[in-house]
């Protein structure tokens, strides 16, 4: 569309200076960057206030249209309606006001109970379904309660497997668990249990939460002998807490004391409960070590791509490459909403053999490319995607590597033609030491030209490289072991072309890097010449 536009990019310390310059090192190829595109239906209604106000949710569809005015009759208060869907608080038997959950009920079939995002995730456990006999059921949750109560008001089939957990704070987060600890009367006055996070563990929230019911006792709960929460004596009723932990408080790859205890004196009736829960990220390393827990509950969350119903792709601006140097670069860009990160990348303009992403969701997109050659053009394009799967891709970029790359490189033929595959041989003699592990064969435009068997060999080398067909980089292919290319020294080559490749038609041809020389080259016709050398690349 546009004409190349190259900056050249001068880094001072740590301060990147970007000037115009006609030696071009970062550009792109059109004029403008691709925007996400589609229809891009609207969110389904209501839906907006959910990922603006909730935190710790559970949704699930019943399959069924459901009647808004029976809905409105479970709520113990309305705090938004219209004719699609409504918003309410639902009681909880034995809780007080404060324990309300928040249920939006669509008429399509979608309920999603939730608390709001100033409150932890340790809120949503249900300490007096946990208080019944064993076995001990930490998963019978508030929310879960909540749904419940809104489909049995409403006269709805639910079917629980179908519920799935999420946290609209938390969109990098893809689990969550709960650990718990028990204190009754007949046993030890204190009870414990140790948990360990590894060190790689993303952490979106830690949370707590302390029950204690009928006891004639003060009950405290504590980490690591710092005591988190505590309260008196409670003879004839329930009282729970919950609260927020700090990175400090449960820090990686230590071994934390959880624990529960009664004060000194005659303690005659009641029990207590404490939870640690956990929202977080699996990683290369989600195990999470625990000792003399009560019970455990771990569950995958996921986001409600269903419910929210978005179609519109992300928007991509402010593409650009930074802190270039000799073998790496970081590309940078931004995004109107939250998506992941992916670069797709390589050395020649629509060719991209590599990819480096990152699944976390952000608006800024940092990722560094490394292992890059030194002295080399490389071609990118930046996609992202949204956490309904909505995907966007920019236009195409490019930069430049710092540095000389040290190749010994035919380069292009002014007129490469006529051009036909067949067999070259002829000597190569470098004048400087090269590093080889891979063969670039120069394709004439719009075509598949390629090297399918080269070998390279002296008195004391003895190298071949095959071709793997028409897979990822197909322009390179790789010798059976690195190899180096010693300055005056003279090497045999036998490379065997494949489609349309280029070739210099001339006996000699002398490079920045040495000279080669055809002693034949044989056409796939059979016919014969002395003038017929491979335009290359030998590099690593």
């Amino acid at each position: 569309m546009g004409t190349k536009i190259g900056l050249k990019i001068l880094a001072i310390s740590i301060v990147l200076v970007m000037v115009v310059s006609s030696a071009v090192v970062y550009g792109y190829n059109t004029a403008d960057v691709e925007k996400g595109t589609g229809d891009g239906a609207a969110p389904r209604e209501g839906t907006t206030i959910i990922e603006e106000e909730a935190g710790i949710s559970v949704y699930i569809n019943v399959s069924d249209e459901i009647n808004l005015t029976k809905a409105k009759e479970v709520y113990r208060t309305t705090e938004h309606e219209t004719e699609n869907y409504t918003i309410g608080a639902v009681a909880l038997p034995g809780y007080p006001e404060a324990e309300d959950v928040h249920v939006y009920v669509h008429k399509e079939g979608w309920i999603v109970a939730y608390y709001l995002n100033d409150e932890p995730v340790a809120k949503i456990i249900n300490w007096f379904e946990y208080q019944r006999p064993h076995p001990r059921d930490i998963t019978h949750t508030k929310l879960k309660d909540a749904v419940v109560k809104m489909c049995d008001g409403v006269g709805a089939t639910l079917n629980w497997s179908y519920k799935k957990y999420y946290d609209f704070r938390a969109p990098n987060a893809n689990k969550m668990m709960f650990v718990t600890g028990a204190q009754r009367v007949g046993y030890e006055r204190s009870s414990t249990f140790k948990i360990k996070l590894p060190g790689d563990l993303l952490v979106c929230e830690r949370s707590w939460s302390h029950f204690a019911a009928n006891s004639s006792n003060s009950s405290s709960m504590s980490i690591d002998e710092n005591t988190i929460n505590s309260f008196g004596p409670c003879r004839d009723g329930e009282v729970t807490k919950y609260g927020t932990l700090t990175q400090t408080q449960l820090k990686p790859e230590v071994f934390h004391t959880v624990r529960l205890e009664h004060d000194e004196g005659n303690w005659t009736t009641g029990e207590s409960f404490s939870a640690i829960a956990l929202l977080y990220r699996t990683g290369t390393s989600d195990n999470i070590e625990l000792e003399e827990c009560e019970s455990l509950w771990s569950i995958y969350t996921a986001y409600p791509k269903g419910l929210i119903n978005d179609t519109t792709p992300p928007v991509i601006t402010n593409v650009t490459a930074t802190h270039i140097t000799n073998n790496s670069a970081t590309i940078q860009w931004d995004t109107d909403e939250i998506a992941n990160s992916l670069v797709k990348y390589g050395k020649a303009s629509g060719i991209y053999t590599k990819i480096t992403w990152n699944p976390l969701f952000v608006k800024n997109h940092p990722i560094e490319l490394t292992g890059l050659l030194p002295g080399t053009c490389y071609y990118f394009v930046v996609n992202s995607a949204d956490q309904s799967g909505n995907l966007a891709e920019s236009s195409e970029f490019y930069f430049n590597t710092t540095g000389e790359l040290n190749v010994f490189d035919t380069d292009a033929p002014a007129n490469p033609y006529p051009s036909i595959a067949g067999t070259h041989n002829g000597t190569i003699t470098p004048n400087k030491k090269i590093e080889v592990s891979m063969l670039y064969t120069y394709p004439c435009t719009g075509t598949g030209g390629h090297t399918e068997y080269a070998r390279i060999w002296n008195s004391t080398l003895n190298v071949t490289a095959k071709w793997e067909g028409y897979t990822e980089d197909w322009h390179n292919i790789s010798f059976d072991e690195p190899f180096m290319l010693i300055a005056n020294k003279e090497y045999n080559y036998t490379i065997r072309t494949g489609s349309y490749p280029q070739i210099h038609h001339r006996a000699t041809l002398s490079t920045a890097n040495g000279w080669i020389n055809c002693t034949e080259f044989l056409d796939a016709n059979g016919r014969e010449y002395t003038d017929g050398i491979p335009a290359i690349r030998l590099w690593a």
